[in-house]
């Protein structure tokens, strides 16, 4: 995830779909800490002190009105940004997927629970959802542009998103 504002909360599973109607072949569900620090990798730039961390408690509000977390695999973890705790500090973070072995598809469709809300101008790319094949060169496609600035009232938000494969690949990462 790549954001360009002041602050921002994420919470999010994910799963890949080899298309809409078929079953996922791929699903994270962040079951432990040392799962997360160990298979994913975090970075950007962040002037603050907030890093990704990963949770197990869907009722871990960090605003007094936030509803609880209802992802589907939210008691079993999830991984969180709060922006608010750097203060009025400029960020641009990411955490990375491990290599996805994508072998043989020819469709693929990201589906990922999240929890967002966001207090900037609507007028900057608030989140975007980034995809490589090698791992280090990624495109980017805007995410949550749907969620109105100032709203954090819904317990989960549901997006599907399409990955473009212009010819076959053996591996996906994700930002």
């Amino acid at each position: 995830m790549k954001t360009c504002i002041q602050t921002m909360l994420l919470l999010f599973e994910l799963s890949f779909l080899a298309g809409q109607q078929t079953a996922p072949f791929w699903v994270e569900q962040f079951p432990s800490k040392e799962n997360f620090e160990s298979l994913w990798v975090t970075g950007g730039q962040n002037s603050g002190a907030e890093t990704w961390k990963w949770s197990q408690n869907p009722k871990e509000a960090t605003f007094g009105n936030q509803p609880v977390f209802s992802s589907q695999s939210a008691s079993n973890g999830y991984i969180l940004f709060n922006s608010d705790a750097n203060g009025n500090q400029p960020f641009q973070t990411t955490v990375t997927s491990p290599a996805i072995d994508i072998t043989g598809k020819s469709k693929l469709f990201l589906k990922f629970e999240t929890q967002y809300a966001f207090f900037s101008k609507k007028d900057l790319v608030l989140a975007e959802l980034g995809y490589s094949f090698d791992g280090t060169a990624f495109s980017y496609l805007e995410v949550l542009n749907f969620v109105t600035k100032n709203t954090l009232q819904d317990s989960v938000l549901v997006q599907i998103i399409e990955i473009p494969i212009d010819s076959p690949q053996e591996n996906l990462f994700f930002q």
